[in-house]
């Protein structure tokens, strides 16, 4: 899936407007969302509704509970390092990072069957001095308050924590290329995600820009439930508000 999108931030929190493409249960061109270091809300114009993700979000674990099933995380392995001067980008100077991170998602169902899923990823990272940092700082305040996907990743997600704290903090994330392999005893599958920034400006934003309009419900993700934790309506409360940081 491709798509593209114009950015704008004030302080902590950020719209991003979808221009063109769409992400398949999330957003389709028209859409914006709303995002803070705790949530995000996308708003569908088009239909007037909007759904809350929180970032604290965590996949239950109860349905394999209750049939027995164990999960387990082993073999993790985290590193982090500094490739130095990478490609300028949009006419500015970066520092290029590398980040490798490797486990095992091992299923214990009572079976004779491998059921185990062996996940590779590698990740690259190109920052920039900006007279504001974006980047970084929201994504670290992403790992720090936020939850692992799933309750078995809480070491994981502490280690990757303090790795992701250990970039400068003066510099914004402009580009990242992220390979994921996951292999299970059926198949091997990778997945390719890329981010590139581009014609970053600075001046005046409007705050309105950063308001949910008032008229707007509140919707649920129609294939995964509610993503708030319950917090939907406290989340909106504050862009309802048009508070700014």
């Amino acid at each position: 899936q491709k798509w593209s999108a114009v950015v704008s931030s004030l302080g902590l929190r950020s719209r991003m407007d979808i221009t063109d493409g769409s992400q398949p249960m999330m957003w389709d061109t028209g859409d914006f969302v709303l995002m803070d270091s705790s949530a995000q809300i996308i708003v569908r114009p088009a239909a007037r509704t909007y759904t809350v993700i929180s970032l604290a979000h965590q996949v239950s674990t109860e349905a394999a509970d209750s049939l027995g099933i164990k999960m387990s995380l082993t073999d993790v392995q985290l590193s982090l390092d500094s490739l130095g001067a990478g490609e300028a980008i949009d006419g500015r100077p970066t520092l290029h990072y590398r980040m490798k991170m490797a486990f095992t998602l091992a299923v214990d169902a009572g079976i004779d069957e491998d059921m185990s899923t062996k996940s590779e990823s590698t990740m690259d990272y190109w920052l920039v001095k900006l007279p504001e940092s974006l980047g970084t700082r929201v994504d670290n305040d992403f790992l720090n308050r936020g939850k692992p996907p799933l309750p078995m990743m809480a070491e994981l997600w502490t280690r990757l924590g303090t790795l992701m704290n250990s970039l400068p903090r003066d510099l914004t994330t402009v580009r990242s290329h992220a390979s994921v392999r996951a292999t299970n005893s059926m198949s091997s599958t990778v997945v390719e995600h890329k981010t590139n920034v581009s014609n970053i400006s600075f001046g005046n934003v409007d705050t309105a820009l950063f308001a949910l309009p008032e008229d707007f419900r509140e919707r649920k993700n129609e294939m995964l439930g509610d993503l708030s934790d319950g917090t939907g309506a406290a989340v909106a409360a504050r862009w309802l508000a048009k508070r700014t940081p």
